[in-house]
């Protein structure tokens, strides 16, 4: 194969996969931002529980009772 074809068909597969990879990121994009968001949001939950949680031995000396209450 001559060097000049061979050029010429990786430059093809090249800016096909460009052209994939940005149909790609169109079709994707806005669920991709949706899990992002959701996650995080999940990420925030979890650190104010475990904060609150955190926060119970200074509140009431037996945190057990405090447990049983909620």
């Amino acid at each position: 194969m001559e060097p000049r074809r061979l050029l010429f068909l990786a430059l093809v597969m090249v800016v096909y996969l460009c052209v994939g990879a940005a149909i790609f990121n169109a079709l994707e994009a806005d669920a991709e931002r949706d899990r992002k968001e959701e996650l995080e949001a999940q990420i925030n939950e979890f650190i104010g529980k475990a904060s609150a949680y955190s926060l119970l031995p200074t509140i009431h000396p037996n945190p057990e009772v405090l447990v049983l209450v909620k």
